[in-house]
């Protein structure tokens, strides 16, 4: 099982894969999801763990599957 801290920081490297990988920035990622671009910001540098619906929030911009953000 993984500690708070590795799940974290994987899920920030996942998270900013796919935003890279769809070519959106942090802001407009942050607005399409309605979220501030210092808390995606927060999330992509493993500082903050999102909730489980802030995942659903980004998987539907990035239009992946939640579970497709945490594949790691």
């Amino acid at each position: 099982m993984l500690s708070k801290v590795e799940f974290t920081k994987r899920l920030a490297k996942r998270v900013k894969e796919v935003r890279v990988a769809k070519k959106l920035s942090q802001e407009q990622l942050a607005h399409d999801a309605e979220l501030y671009r210092t808390y995606v910001n927060h999330i992509e540098s493993g500082r903050y763990a999102p909730s489980g619906y802030v995942i659903y929030k980004l998987a539907h911009v990035l239009r992946v599957k939640p579970a497709d953000l945490l594949s790691f």
